[in-house]
């Protein structure tokens, strides 16, 4: 396990993460960001990343300049500072990028999310289909649905608006609210969507809030 020291938003630990890990290369002066890969380390030497090509820039990296990288492991986000060490281009396009002492973990999540059993319906274009609230927070949710057919599922996309309708306790009835996918998984049973509420009733709010609090009080 690794050494972790906690912090009032961040915790920090030991570098420790698997090769191909996809590293989000963050530099000074530079709108953008690099999407990377992890393809070697030399422990408390270096780490060794793989650049995607960019038309018209031979190498967005080049020596002695410091950059932030990102990347995520089991759904948390971690950081550290680094300093591009060199670059080679024989045999492959390779960057060499300082090891990093500390990792930091930052809580990006406004709101915690904590796990429930829900049932929701979704509205999204001219379909309507039941599925499952799994977890849920004051800024959103992620709701798997069932026996959706093919062309349905082409109609959502990320970014697409959606409308869910649920039951929350302690408020009587079915609730209404507007949201905005921000990602969608396929598996063997079914679709995962990703939903951020969007012009959501103050009083649902505090009860989605409420309802969060007294299941995370319940959960290890």
């Amino acid at each position: 396990m690794p050494d972790r020291e906690e912090g009032k938003n961040t915790r920090r630990r030991k570098f420790g993460f698997e090769l191909g890990t996809v590293l989000f290369i963050e530099r000074e002066k530079a709108a953008d960001r690099l999407q990377t890969t992890v393809v070697g380390v030399l422990p408390h030497s270096c780490l060794i990343i793989k650049l995607p090509t960019i038309v018209g820039i031979e190498n967005p990296l080049p020596a002695n300049r410091s950059v932030q990288a990102r990347y995520v492991d089991r759904g948390e986000v971690f950081g550290f500072d680094a300093t591009v060490l060199g670059s080679i281009t024989t045999p492959f396009p390779l960057t060499f990028l300082s090891f990093p002492q500390t990792v930091e973990r930052t809580d990006v999540r406004r709101h915690p999310r904590v796990d429930c059993y829900i049932p929701a319906t979704l509205k999204f274009a001219e379909a309507s289909r039941p599925g499952i609230i799994s977890d849920i927070s004051r800024g959103g949710c992620r709701l798997r649905l069932k026996d959706v057919v093919h062309s349905d599922a082409e109609k959502l996309e990320i970014g697409s608006e959606v409308i869910l309708y649920f039951p929350l306790l302690g408020l009587q009835g079915v609730r209404e609210c507007s949201g905005i996918v921000r990602n969608i998984n396929l598996d063997g049973e079914g679709i995962s969507i990703g939903i951020e509420f969007e012009m959501v009733e103050p009083e649902l709010v505090e009860m989605i809030g409420t309802y969060s609090k007294m299941v995370s009080a319940y959960q290890p």
